[in-house]
């Protein structure tokens, strides 16, 4: 999104502003527009971006798309400014008792404890509360898995930094592109 070119105003933790040439919105499920500071749906709106021509993922044509809106799947928060601030993934949301939580607010608060070294966060299937949040930590050098560090948010940033489930591994699964693989059945089933 950023593009350098355009003066603009940067903020810190924002993703910047769209391209020229594409139209950004942020919408819920339905492809109802969302006021400012609301978290929804990164949208890209097809009749005001002359230079979009994605059509859909091959096999997903037409999926993904409500209206004149292609749903993008991330979960973005639109500022004051018109600047995009990135929050997730929309298929990365965790369920658990009627809340929705993303796993980069439980990781954001895991990132600031001194011994954990590498996280992925997932949903474990729970039959109480749908999901579960399950930390899967790889613990810094010098650090052994205790229950001080199970059960509870690394820091008070928000009351969604909770987990509920700890487990040390020797590593994290990534992707190619080195990202955390949260859908790896491995990963699901411990």
């Amino acid at each position: 999104m950023n593009y350098h070119n355009l003066s603009h105003p940067e903020r810190l933790g924002s993703a910047g502003l769209p391209l020229p040439g594409f139209a950004l919105t942020v919408v819920d499920e339905a492809g109802n527009l969302l006021p400012v500071g609301q978290q929804g749906i990164l949208a890209v709106i097809r009749n005001r971006s002359p230079l979009f021509f994605f059509p859909g993922y091959i096999g997903r044509e037409g999926q993904d798309w409500v209206g004149d809106y292609y749903l993008t799947g991330d979960t973005v928060e639109l500022g004051e400014d018109g600047a995009f601030s990135f929050v997730g993934r929309s298929d990365d949301v965790i369920s658990s008792a009627g809340y929705r939580i993303g796993p980069f607010d439980v990781e954001s608060s895991l990132i600031e404890h001194a011994a954990v070294f590498e996280f992925a966060v997932v949903g474990k299937p729970d039959a109480e509360r749908g999901q579960i949040v399950k930390a899967f930590v790889v613990l810094s050098s010098g650090y052994s898995p205790s229950d001080a560090l199970g059960g509870g948010a690394a820091s008070p940033r928000s009351q969604a930094s909770w987990w509920t489930c700890l487990s040390a591994r020797d590593r994290v699964c990534r992707g190619a592109a080195q990202n955390t693989q949260r859908q790896d059945p491995t990963v699901l089933a411990a």
